[in-house]
């Protein structure tokens, strides 16, 4: 962390290596909005089954 702070200033500021900053920012930002669209997709698959699955039997949850 020290280390990190010497070589690249403060996380927040913006002196320091700004062209890596960016970099890995676009880099982290795609990777977790890739992660939260993923587990959003998955919890709307989920939640379409479950209401389909009760349409069949005749019963509705809402």
């Amino acid at each position: 962390m020290v280390y990190q702070h010497q070589v690249f200033g403060d996380i927040f500021s913006t002196q320091g290596n700004l062209p890596f900053r960016l970099v890995l920012g676009v880099l982290v930002w795609t990777f977790v909005g890739y992660l939260y669209g993923r587990s959003k997709w998955s919890r709307n698959e989920q939640e379409y089954a479950e209401q389909a699955k009760s349409r069949n039997t005749g019963t509705f949850i809402s």
